[in-house]
């Protein structure tokens, strides 16, 4: 019997999103999150959603550039963000 072969749209639909990508639902609850706590850090990001940390550190940086998070201790291992609203 010979196999069917896969159509590139069900090979398209079927194409798993990356973890080394933020999808737009971790960013809708990383933001919805991020408003409740008093700081996170990329350790605590990525413990906290599962993800690594070089993910969770790209995450947080755009959520500095929309507005969201402002850098309160600059470091090169783990910086801290905290909220805009908890200034």
């Amino acid at each position: 019997m010979p196999k069917e072969r896969k159509s590139s749209k069900q090979r398209e639909e079927k194409k798993e999103e990356s973890i080394f990508e933020i999808s737009r639902g971790l960013l809708a609850r990383v933001k919805r999150d991020v408003e409740r706590m008093s700081y996170i850090t990329p350790y605590k990001a990525s413990v906290s959603y599962g993800i690594p940390v070089s993910v969770a550190r790209r995450l947080l940086k755009e959520l500095e550039g929309e507005g969201l998070l402002m850098l309160y201790s600059k470091s090169k291992r783990n910086p801290i963000y905290v909220p805009k609203s908890n200034q």
